[in-house]
């Protein structure tokens, strides 16, 4: 796990000034603020800290069991001597440690709020005061909690979403932006997103989205595409797929978040492969059937590698 994700270079450790405020330590507390526990405060942004009378949690949620058994469960052992079970938790999955000593060492110096809520917590001043490798592996983690990584028209663009306290501004975004421009990475925004009067969105496309995705060491959000050559290909024929369906009316563009947008025909991984997937958005079960045959017939000759579903 240490080798394979986080290198704990000695010379981009941080030390840390904390005591620990409890006689009885279950788990090992960081001294140092290393790549490793920078990624954990950034993916942190996927879970909380919570009190409850006695009782103090440092919880991580997610839907992905699987990252969470491969990535979050070693994480944890390598920095706090623990390896925890992850169990459901509503529709996502768990990773908790109990652990009044982590609880105060990131309420005291990540300046996690008192109010004990995440969309007022800022991105940490050691953080912004620590080297360059440090920031790398906090956005890292941010960004492999709260990002997207997508390709549009054959680019890539990179999306990083938060939740933030009323007003018009973000500055946990314009922190994470200001960051990013230390490794030549510019990005758009924050901008509100239109769903959600709380959340705010910053953008990365192309050029700067290649250039996050070679320097950010990402762990679980990587670039969804083939090489861009190859892509490029890839986009031409989707895009002609989508003008055959929608010559015979089998495409339909659905409205998310006020604005149209299309879903319809995209790439997923199959295995090793990315294969084109076309779901046509019919409304009628009678005729789901004629459509995509309808559909099969129209592009199977051109696309070998086609499946045609019902949403």
């Amino acid at each position: 796990m240490e080798d394979m994700y986080f290198p704990l270079q000695p010379e981009v450790g941080l030390s840390i000034d904390f005591p620990l405020v409890t006689r009885r330590v279950s788990a090992k507390i960081p001294s140092t603020l290393t790549p490793a526990f920078a990624y954990f405060l950034g993916f942190l942004r996927d879970g909380t800290v919570t009190r409850y009378r006695r009782v103090h949690d440092v919880v991580i949620y997610q839907k992905d069991k699987k990252f969470l058994e491969q990535v979050i469960v070693p994480l944890g052992q390598l920095l706090f001597g623990k390896r925890l079970q992850i169990r459901p938790s509503g529709e996502d999955f768990s990773w908790r440690l109990h652990s009044k000593s982590l609880f105060t060492l990131i309420t005291t110096k990540f300046d996690y709020p008192e109010s004990l809520r995440q969309i007022e917590w800022p991105v940490p001043q050691l953080i912004l005061d620590a080297p360059l490798e440090i920031q790398k592996w906090y956005i890292a983690g941010f960004v492999d909690a709260e990002g997207s990584v997508c390709i549009e028209k054959g680019k890539p663009v990179i999306y990083i979403y938060q939740s933030w306290k009323g007003g018009k501004e973000c500055p946990l975004l314009e922190s994470i932006k200001q960051m990013l421009r230390k490794f030549g990475i510019y990005s758009h925004g924050p901008y509100l997103c239109k769903s959600d009067k709380q959340a705010f969105r910053i953008e990365m496309e192309d050029r700067s989205a290649r250039l996050f995705l070679q320097m950010i060491p990402t762990i679980k959000k990587k670039l969804p595409c083939p090489p861009p050559k190859e892509l490029e290909t890839k986009w031409l024929l989707s895009d002609m797929v989508r003008k055959v369906l929608s010559r015979r009316n089998l495409v339909r563009a659905s409205s998310t978040g006020g604005r149209l947008q299309d879903h319809i025909i995209r790439f997923e991984k199959r295995g090793r492969e990315y294969i084109l997937v076309a779901r046509l958005s019919v409304k009628s079960r009678n005729r789901s059937e004629s459509d995509m045959s309808v559909a099969r017939k129209s592009v199977g000759q051109s696309v070998k590698a086609l499946e045609v579903t019902r949403i």
